[in-house]
């Protein structure tokens, strides 16, 4: 799955930022590596990290945005209850498996709780989260700390 068509692709960002001189300001790339799947996620990263070397860089990238939705409108990344928490175990498996390969220093999922239409507005984004609305964790939560777990132990 390509990356969002929402923002700026990251083979045109990556390059422009270090032909603008950015190379010296900057420690860690943080990118927003959405995917449908985790296998999609890992690439997108990839992607930026082979920009990354192609100028010399090899600074950690962190994931700053990444997650699925369990239910609400449509979207790329709307995958169901059982889904969700699949993807997010994939992902863990993965960061952990290519994190050296890839100089990942982290991620940060996106959303830990569910979040309410806001005028009038709603999008799978607002689906993406741990736990239910009203704090119940949902499928993605277990898969989570388990996940977690077992690349720790």
């Amino acid at each position: 799955m390509p990356e969002s068509k929402i923002g700026v692709p990251l083979k045109k960002f990556i390059p422009v930022l270090y032909r603008a001189g950015a190379k010296s300001a900057f420690d860690v790339l943080a990118i927003n590596p959405y995917g449908h799947t985790a296998a999609a996620v890992i690439r997108n990263i990839a992607r930026a990290r082979n920009l990354m070397r192609r100028f010399g860089d090899d600074a950690p990238i962190w994931a700053t945005e990444l997650g699925w939705s369990d239910s609400g409108p449509g979207g790329p990344q709307r995958v169901g209850p059982q889904g969700q928490a699949t993807q997010l175990s994939n992902l863990i498996g993965a960061l952990l498996r290519d994190r050296s390969s890839l100089n990942v220093r982290g991620f940060v999922y996106y959303q830990w709780r569910d979040g309410r239409p806001y005028n009038g507005k709603d999008f799978w984004g607002l689906h993406t989260g741990l736990l239910t609305r009203d704090g119940q964790p949902k499928p993605a939560y277990y898969a989570l700390q388990q996940a977690l777990a077992a690349g720790t132990g």
